[in-house]
């Protein structure tokens, strides 16, 4: 519904310096913050996701590191029942679902 007000929106490219546009991933910029040629805004935040290996463990149990969600599961499930079992290791964890993302504004990170 965006394009309704083309018309209407302020083509930032000529209010904020081309270095600074520069900063943002250009393919991104042109799928979601350009309209028939006008850049009509930019992103405030990243998020992304990011999930650790130890390869050491899953080498330990002949698993590979988990491409889908039911194989991170699965290879988490079977880790953690050999561990107990094997060893009483009772603090393994295998994920945490409490942190689903790291959420920074894109001048932080790109000056850190």
């Amino acid at each position: 519904f965006i394009t309704d007000y083309d018309l209407y929106l302020l083509d930032l490219k000529k209010i904020i310096p081309e270095e600074h546009i520069k900063m943002f991933n250009p393919d991104f910029v042109e799928q979601y913050c350009t309209i028939n040629d006008k850049l009509i805004g930019l992103p405030v935040t990243l998020s992304f996701s990011v999930l650790y290996s130890n390869r050491n463990i899953l080498n330990k149990y002949n698993k590979n590191i988990p491409k889908t969600w039911d194989e991170l599961l699965d290879t988490s499930k079977y880790i953690l029942e050999m561990e107990r079992t094997n060893y009483n290791n009772t603090e393994l964890r295998a994920y945490n679902g409490l942190f689903n993302g790291i959420y920074i504004t894109f001048i932080s990170y790109h000056y850190k």
